[in-house]
This record gives structure tokens, sequence and C-alpha cells, in this order.
């Protein structure tokens, strides 16, 4: 009965932890985000008159003309998946990866961390050059002749690439998610370092007396890493796997993301704006809901 009540407390304190972290957000959300989204889901009934800012009452005009009417909504939309389908599960891979190198004991081990972290923050020092008017001719400039050499130089390795992948007959299948990996590679690299950081932290709190005991008890590194490493860090790999998601539908890269953007501050169509918004969040709501649900039967939780 002791033993019961201990157990209820713990938890009691546990559950009490999470909501006193989450209070930061809670008020967050409230104070500065409710609003937004508020008015954000009443324009996506509404339409602009005439060539003001008065807008009123239209319905679901905005959403049977995204469906029905727009041609390039759903294309881009089904683009946009395409493109984190193929894009979330190399970066979980190459950031897992380059994670457990990294874990490894060799000399220069903190500054290969940083060159890993180094993209991260040079991206975003350059968007923040480009929001000085002042510099932005100079930094799009080298922006991009340093990206035509990027661009040149993944060519080749894709070149290289798909000759190897031709001689070895993969499936068609195979070939085309190399393929399409490879001539990301850079996007790939850009987008992995807050992934790579996280897989590093997990790694390391892995208590080495467990890798000693496998050893011990004649496991192989193979064994340790399927019956060890990998059951310890799947909370993080589901961590990951959303950030990446959520990444790669909501970036700047992403080509809907900046049609959205254009028809509410360019072309002030606020309201067609809004529906494109709440249904492609509703899209991405659904697939993290159904990846969540799959990823969870998989996922170890340490009591």
């Amino acid at each position: 009965m002791k033993k019961k009540k201990k157990n209820l407390s713990i938890s009691r304190q546990n559950a009490a932890a999470g909501w006193l972290f989450s209070i930061p957000f809670i008020i967050g959300f409230i104070f500065f985000f409710l609003a937004p989204v508020i008015r954000g889901i009443i324009l996506s009934f509404q339409t602009r008159v005439g060539e003001g800012s008065v807008m009123e009452f239209s319905g679901l005009v905005n959403y049977h003309r995204l469906f029905f009417v727009d041609p390039y909504y759903i294309r881009d939309l089904f683009s946009s998946l395409q493109t984190m389908v193929i894009t979330s599960p190399s970066i979980l891979l190459f950031s897992f990866f380059i994670a457990t190198l990294l874990n490894q004991r060799f000399r220069g081990r903190i500054a290969a961390r940083a060159i890993f972290f180094l993209p991260i923050v040079i991206s975003s020092g350059v968007i923040a050059m480009l929001t000085n008017s002042h510099l932005q001719q100079v930094t799009v400039s080298q922006i991009s002749s340093q990206a035509s050499d990027v661009e040149r130089g993944v060519a080749q390795l894709t070149g290289v690439v798909m000759n190897m992948l031709s001689e070895i007959r993969l499936d068609p299948w195979v070939f085309n998610f190399v393929t399409n990996t490879v001539s990301r590679v850079y996007d790939i690299t850009i987008s992995s370092g807050i992934q790579i950081l996280i897989f590093l932290a997990g790694l390391q709190t892995i208590p080495p007396a467990l890798y000693e005991a496998s050893s011990i008890e004649g496991a192989t590194g193979w064994e340790n890493f399927w019956k060890i490493t990998f059951p310890m860090v799947s909370p993080l790999i589901l961590v990951n796997a959303i950030y990446t998601i959520i990444d790669s539908m909501s970036g700047t890269t992403n080509h809907l993301m900046n049609t959205i953007y254009q028809r509410a501050f360019a072309q002030s169509d606020f309201g067609y704006s809004a529906a494109m918004s709440w249904v492609y969040f509703g899209i991405i709501a659904i697939v993290l809901s159904i990846f969540i649900a799959l990823c969870n039967r998989f996922v170890y939780y340490e009591n």
C-alpha cells in the first residue's frame, strides 16, 4: 500500500514538473498566438471587397476555389508531400550517422561538432543579412556565385552516383530515391544541425555500463547497436522525425509556403491565403497523427 502511494506521488511530481515547464509556452500561446489563429480562421471565410482592405463574409468560397478552381494548389501540395517523403528519411539517417561518429572519442571532436552545426549558424546569418536593405544586393550576388559552384559540384556528384547505380541495376524506386537524395545533399546537410545535436545528446545519456555488460556476455557491436543504442534513442528518433517533417513542410525553401506568403502579402488576397494555410495545416496534422500512431508502437520508453 505504501509503495502504491509512493508511486502515485512520483507520478504527480512528474506531472507537476511537466506543467511547470509548459507554462511559458501556454502563456505565449494565449497572449501572442491565439488571437492570430482565430483571426486566420475568420479570414479564411472572407473575401476582399474591391481594391480596399474591407473584408466580407463569403462562406466556403475560398475553399471551393482552392479545390475546384485553382489548378496549382493540389499539385504544389503533392509536390511538398513528395519532397518531405524523400528528404526527411535522408536527414534522419544522415544526422544519426554523423551523431554516432561524433560520439566517438577522437582528436578534434569538439571542432568536428562545431563544423557540422556551422551551416545552421551561417544560414541564419544570411537570412538576417537579407533583411538589411543596404547589404541585400551584395549578399544576393555573393550567394548566387556560391550557389552556382555548389550546384556544379552536386551535379557532378549526382552523375557519378547515377553511373554507379546503373551498373548495379537496382530497383527503379531505390534508384530514384538515391539519386534524389544525392541531388539534395546540400539541403540535407544544412537541415541536419538540430537533429545531430539531439541525437548526440541522446547517445551521451546511454550508460556505458550497458555496453560493458553486453560485451561481457559476448555481444557484438552490431548487436549492441540494435539491442541497446537504437531502443535507447528511439524516443529521440520520433522527436527528430516530427521536427524534420514540420521543418520540411514549413521551411522557407518550401514552394507552397512561398506561394501562400505571396498570396497574402504581395497580392493582398488574405482570405484565400488563410484558406490555403488552414488546409495545409490540416494535411500536416493528419500526416503527423498517422506517423506518430504508427511509430509509437516501436518506441521504447524507459520507466
